[in-house]
């Protein structure tokens, strides 16, 4: 709240600040303080304005959030799973670090296009696994899963099992993010 009222101090018009405060009750809760500083003609503070709101509901959440998605981050790296989430339209495909060393590419080099990952695929597998793919982007599988060879950066073969799940459609129904 201090460094708030400073900065308005120090000519800032615009600020907000989120901070908790205990009643007299004993009872914590977080609030978002919002404010605007007026400034007279010789540029000095002259009043500011605030709106204080109650923001605890807000806060549970995002706690929640990040207690959620720590605990998904632990077990995703205590399974040693490769993942990845494929944005359809856009052809852009996250993969996490995992994934990367499996196949011996530089996280930072990956290539998140889906000619890419089709250049890895044995060639051998490569149709039988494009038409189990398009059956269930259009919907007539519940899940993706199929076992396939993959290229290591060091040019050999490795078996690997997708398993996936199309976990976004528009509104005709196409696919629109497959994560696996």
């Amino acid at each position: 709240f201090n460094n708030l009222l400073d900065n308005h101090r120090k000519g800032v018009e615009l600020a907000e600040a989120h901070f908790q405060l205990k009643s007299p009750k004993d009872k914590f809760f977080w609030v978002k303080l919002l404010s605007k500083a007026f400034f007279s003609a010789d540029g000095k503070l002259d009043t500011i304005h605030a709106l204080l709101i109650d923001h605890t509901s807000n806060r549970y959440i995002e706690q929640k959030l990040t207690a959620a998605n720590q605990q998904l981050r632990l077990l995703l790296e205590a399974s040693a799973l490769g993942t990845w989430d494929w944005n359809i339209p856009n052809d852009v495909n996250k993969v996490n670090q995992r994934w990367c060393d499996m196949l011996g590419i530089e996280h930072e080099h990956f290539d998140a296009s889906y000619q890419f990952w089709r250049t890895l695929v044995h060639p051998a597998d490569l149709k039988r696994l494009e038409a189990e793919l398009t059956q269930h982007l259009r919907g007539e599988t519940q899940v993706f899963n199929i076992t396939y060879r993959m290229r290591h950066s060091d040019g050999y073969w490795l078996w690997v099992e997708s398993y996936a799940k199309v976990v976004e459609r528009n509104s005709d129904g196409k696919a629109v993010r497959l994560a696996g």
